[in-house]
């Protein structure tokens, strides 16, 4: 049996969602695409219905700001132990980088990618992850 992974993505704009949605998509069939707007509504989501922590992989919007992201990340170590600032992932529009630098410098982040989300770039993602299990992100893409 496949091990199932969770995507989790923190933002309001709907379009992030579908760009990292399709990206998933492109990866594989045993990855599940959650959405949430806001911080708050990520950790309710969480508990709600109970991802295993070391299956889980966010992608938080850089318009999240860095008193979300930090409490966001103490809560993850909190309750999440091993899915903490290692499996968050900065998505950016580019059009705010002080907002990169306020998460990064914040440490709320592990890595960072640029809209638009390329498949490749959410797959090397997933697989930095999820180094133990590469058969949990098997690729149809080819490199």
């Amino acid at each position: 049996m496949k091990h199932e992974i969770s995507v989790l993505v923190i933002s309001p704009n709907k379009s992030l969602f579908r760009s990292v949605s399709q990206a998933v998509a492109s990866i594989g069939s045993n990855i599940k695409v959650h959405h949430t707007s806001n911080v708050r509504e990520a950790i309710l989501l969480l508990n709600q219905i109970g991802i295993k922590p070391d299956t889980l992989q966010i992608y938080l919007d850089s318009t999240c700001s860095s008193v979300e992201a930090n409490k966001f990340v103490r809560l993850l170590d909190q309750d999440f132990r091993r899915s903490s600032r290692n499996s968050v992932v900065l998505i950016d529009d580019a059009s705010s980088v002080s907002g990169i630098v306020r998460l990064a410098m914040a440490r709320c982040v592990w890595d960072v990618l640029n809209l638009p989300v390329l498949p490749i770039e959410v797959e090397t993602a997933i697989r930095k992850r999820f180094r133990q299990n590469h058969s949990a992100a098997q690729s149809n893409s080819v490199v």
